[in-house]
């Protein structure tokens, strides 16, 4: 790990580079030095994240069957497919009443599942920032298929009998 993160951060060696580097190794906690080392080797460009934004990422795998089936999920409009989920990001795991930090080593999501009654759920969930899909409201048919059903009904007419 300290091989690429020098090689990343300072492919040309600036003056000071190692004693930035040590400062960068010994003060950085461990999952800030893994998401710079994660986005330097990503071939995709990272959108952070904001509070309000609603997110697809994979399910931990025991959230299958206990909190949500699949095929309600995709029935309610609420699956992205390819084994993802929706979420809304309510903000970070640190401490205090900081900043948002959109880095932080994990995030609290508001997954979008389902209950009993095939209602939908909020669920909240603690990831990885890196784990995490920005995507926009109009992409969750749940929420298509919600404003069709408030939409107003035509009145019966004298000629519709």
């Amino acid at each position: 790990m300290e091989n690429i993160l020098k090689n990343v951060l300072f492919p040309k060696g600036p003056l000071n580079s190692e004693h930035i580097f040590r400062i960068l190794m010994f003060e950085l906690p461990d999952h800030a030095k893994e998401t710079i080392l994660d986005l330097s080797l990503s071939e995709e460009e990272y959108t952070p994240v904001k509070i309000g934004d609603y997110v697809t990422f994979v399910p931990p795998s025991y959230h299958a069957g206990e909190e949500f089936e699949w095929d309600i999920l995709e029935d309610m409009g609420l699956s992205p497919g390819k084994g993802k989920v929706y979420g809304k990001v309510k903000g970070d795991t640190s401490w205090g009443n900081k900043e948002f930090n959109p880095f932080y080593s994990s995030l609290k999501v508001d997954c979008l599942y389902h209950d009993t009654d095939k209602k939908l759920k909020l669920y909240e969930h603690q990831i990885s920032p890196l784990e995490l899909k920005v995507v926009n409201e109009s992409d969750i048919i749940y929420y298509d298929i919600l404003d069709e059903s408030v939409l107003p009904q035509p009145l019966n007419t004298e000629e519709d009998g």
